[in-house]
């Protein structure tokens, strides 16, 4: 007759300094890290809730990613014929125009808020606090790129949220205050040239 050995409780065969030095390292590394779930996040929208478990909200981000780069790259080859065509329709310049900036803020807005989303998700999971990133280069050449990528690195989530609204709202101010894309359109309005004597044509 074959003796079957049932080990109910591990712990029970290792010493106390044993069981204390291996389980930190086991919980360590069973979380997930908000500087790596931001960063995923930031490059990739949805890549940082896929990497927190969240497969169906990662796939659906990633999925809006992709239909509006695709709709961006369109609109910026074709623009000539899209603008022709919402004329055809009788939708004037300026509704073109507000509704590209609104689009546009509108994705920089979603970006920041998918990456701070899945950032405070794997805090929210996590069962140990988040101090920072071993490296102290990292975080600083992350904020050269983009302001309140570094926070999140550095575990100061809050700090770098603050950061990224206002890059946003200064990203969208340069770009709309003179975008190169709109200076090129037939519809820019158009002076009438005054006489260099300053008398009018009868």
């Amino acid at each position: 007759m074959e003796k079957i050995w049932v080990v109910k409780d591990p712990d029970e065969f290792l010493s106390a300094e044993e069981t204390m030095s291996i389980s930190p390292e086991l919980s360590h590394s069973s979380e997930k890290s908000p500087a790596a779930a931001y960063s995923l996040s930031l490059l990739f929208w949805g890549a940082g809730q896929i990497y927190n478990g969240q497969k169906r909200k990662g796939r659906r981000f990633l999925f809006l990613m992709l239909l509006s780069c695709t709709g961006a790259v369109m609109s910026l080859l074709f623009w000539k014929t899209l603008f022709h065509m919402l004329r055809s329709h009788d939708i004037s310049c300026l509704s073109i125009f507000i509704a590209a900036e609104v689009l546009f803020f509108g994705a920089l807005v979603f970006w920041s808020y998918n990456a701070g989303d899945a950032c405070h998700t794997a805090v929210r999971a996590r069962t140990t606090p988040f101090t920072e990133v071993p490296s102290r280069v990292l975080p600083v050449l992350c904020s050269l790129l983009i302001p309140g990528w570094g926070q999140h690195l550095n575990g100061q989530p809050v700090k770098g949220s603050l950061f990224a609204f206002f890059s946003i709202f200064s990203l969208f101010t340069i770009v709309s205050t003179r975008p190169p894309c709109w200076c090129g359109l037939p519809w820019r309005p158009r002076w009438p040239a005054r006489p260099l004597n300053g008398s009018s044509r009868s």
